[in-house]
């Protein structure tokens, strides 16, 4: 689940994440998004920093998750 991966890693409850809110104002910094994404990586998931920081929501990375998996599609909630 990407929201409770990303609360987790910034210390909140999932549903203090907004969906189209920018990350990086919430707190999440670089360091954060390349263990988000190496984690992503280590289940499968075709994706990097850059194609993360270009779009800093969990809107924008449920698009880039899901078209990247041929699984079932992740969610944001």
């Amino acid at each position: 689940d990407i929201r409770s991966d990303v609360a987790a890693i910034l210390g909140l409850a999932p549903d203090a994440l907004d969906a189209d809110t920018d990350l990086i104002a919430q707190g999440l910094d670089s360091l954060r998004m390349m263990r988000l994404a190496g984690g992503w990586r280590k289940r499968g998931i075709d994706i990097d920093f850059a194609r993360l920081a270009a779009a800093p929501t969990l809107d924008a990375w449920t698009t880039l998750i899901c078209s990247s998996q041929t699984a079932a599609p992740a969610s944001i909630s």
